[in-house]
């Protein structure tokens, strides 16, 4: 279960299930709950209120507002998104190699 949550972060318990009857393991989902908990293992997924503001959240003013845009290439923007996921399993912090 560890190395497929590593490869596959947004499989819950279900999928997990799944998972390990393609593989020849047969468990019902009640037992991978419980060792998904126990093994301290969430799947990634929205959570609440995400798309709420947060008050101290920076807000960058748009820099292209207004300018007359003539030809090709003469304007190129850019949004990045920094996210750091961890997960914690038998007290070691493994970071994903692939997140989705």
């Amino acid at each position: 279960m560890d190395k497929c949550i590593m490869e596959y972060p947004t499989f819950g318990v279900i999928r997990m299930q799944s998972m390990l009857q393609d593989n020849g393991l047969s468990a019902s989902y009640e037992r991978v709950r419980r060792l998904m908990r126990k093994a301290r293992i969430r799947p990634i997924y929205p959570r609440k209120n995400l798309t709420k503001k947060r008050e101290d959240k920076n807000i960058y003013p748009y820099l292209l507002n207004g300018l007359n845009v003539t030809r090709r290439n003469q304007v190129w923007q850019i949004d990045i998104v920094t996210t750091q996921v961890l997960f914690e399993s038998n007290n070691h912090t493994k970071v994903p190699n692939t997140l989705f």
